[in-house]
């Protein structure tokens, strides 16, 4: 709140934005607990998980990431039975390709993944090998402290991660070991490269964090005006100076409680007086352009939030003004963002997986993806690179079909 006197006029201005949006940040910092803090409140991942439903777009374009990052299956480069029926039972629950959409969804949110991996039971004699592979939800772990040899050799677990943890809040799992195998399961962590943190990896959209909320403000904003018919700002005039500093605090502190945030946009306020003189004057601010600056600022927020993510607006069905947006185009784009985003997503995890295939002596694993659509060549092009019979099996069709 600022204060101004204008010709013996005291003149308040009220701050009624929602409060300050922080992002949480990274500290390494060496603390009294035996983990590492998930950002500076230990919070990130909830953070992170929670901004995954805020806004349209940004879990839309979650979720189209996800399903290109899937590919249609994963199987062996070699067909070989041993390697399909591992993947097909990868655990008890759920096989390889159904795991996988777990693992590409947490990297997509959180930048990483946590893989719990159990070992075949036997003698220290006796080579063991690993019995199942089961995906953990990402934001019960917390990473221990690395040692000398700057290797982590624990993870810290907890259903629900608070300020202040007891003993018996969490269970401590070690961390994966192919050279000190363990009866108990460990953890194996995928994570990329971060610069600001060892342990804890970044989402690709982090940059973008502020922008993903401002659509998501800007929402609320919109649907509450329009649940309170669209009143706009209003400046509002005491006619009786208030007897003290107190009593005019008072007046003050009940208007931003009760307008401050976007939810509360175009709440009415209710005055009593004692008499007509003593009624405070309201005078409607005039918002020229509202309309304009809201359309801007969705617009800004659009590309910011498109561009941390890597991908092309007319692939997230974002219109672009001006442009014609043809099949064509859609197709084409869509396939430049599988080579340059997806191909490294899934190359990513294809060395997690195989690094467990060659510990079982099995074959290594390939995505198989859709195949591009002929849609994206011109009939001249096809005819002269592709026979009559491969153009026939490329669109589906038999021997017995015209």
């Amino acid at each position: 709140m600022k204060k101004q006197t204008v010709n013996g006029t005291d003149v308040y201005t009220i701050e009624l934005s929602s409060e300050q949006y922080n992002i949480p940040f990274f500290s390494q910092n060496k603390n009294k607990n035996p983990w590492v803090n998930y950002g500076d409140d230990n919070q990130m991942p909830e953070f992170l998980l929670n901004l995954s439903t805020e806004s349209a777009l940004h879990p839309a374009i979650l979720d189209k990431k996800v399903l290109l990052d899937m590919g249609n299956d994963i199987i062996p480069v070699t067909p070989d039975e041993k390697t399909s029926n591992f993947i097909k039972n990868i655990n008890q629950y759920q096989n390889l390709y159904q795991l996988n959409e777990r693992v590409m969804r947490d990297l997509e949110v959180f930048g990483g993944s946590f893989l719990e991996v159990t070992w075949t039971k036997g003698a220290s004699n006796i080579k063991r090998t690993i019995a199942s592979v089961s995906h953990m939800p990402y934001q019960r772990f917390r990473s221990g402290w690395m040692d000398e040899n700057n290797i982590v050799n624990e993870y810290y677990y907890a259903e629900k991660w608070k300020r202040y943890m007891a003993y018996s809040d969490y269970t401590i799992k070690p961390a994966f070991n192919k050279d000190n195998i363990t009866d108990i399961p460990q953890i194996l962590y995928l994570k990329k490269y971060n610069v600001q943190s060892f342990y804890y990896p970044n989402p690709v959209y982090f940059g973008a964090i502020n922008d993903i909320n401002t659509l998501a403000e800007t929402s609320i904003f919109n649907n509450s005006n329009i649940k309170n018919s669209l009143n706009p700002g209003v400046y509002i005039i005491f006619k009786e100076v208030p007897k003290n500093k107190e009593e005019k605090d008072k007046i003050i502190e009940g208007l931003v409680r009760r307008h401050k945030g976007a939810k509360k946009a175009g709440n009415a306020t209710v005055f009593f007086a004692d008499g007509t003189n003593n009624v405070p004057e309201i005078k409607q601010i005039e918002a020229n352009k509202m309309h304009e600056l809201f359309k801007e600022l969705r617009n800004t927020s659009t590309s910011n939030v498109l561009i941390s993510h890597s991908m092309p607006r007319v692939v997230a069905g974002e219109e672009t003004q001006g442009a014609l947006g043809s099949q064509k185009e859609v197709l084409e784009q869509m396939e430049l963002f599988k080579q340059q985003y997806t191909s490294k997503q899934q190359n990513f995890v294809l060395q997690y997986y195989n690094m467990l295939m060659e510990i079982n002596g099995l074959q290594p694993l390939q995505f198989v993806n859709e195949k591009p659509s002929l849609r994206m060549y011109s009939e001249q092009f096809l005819q002269a690179t592709m026979t009559r019979e491969e153009l026939r099996t490329m669109m589906g069709l038999t021997n017995n079909q015209q």
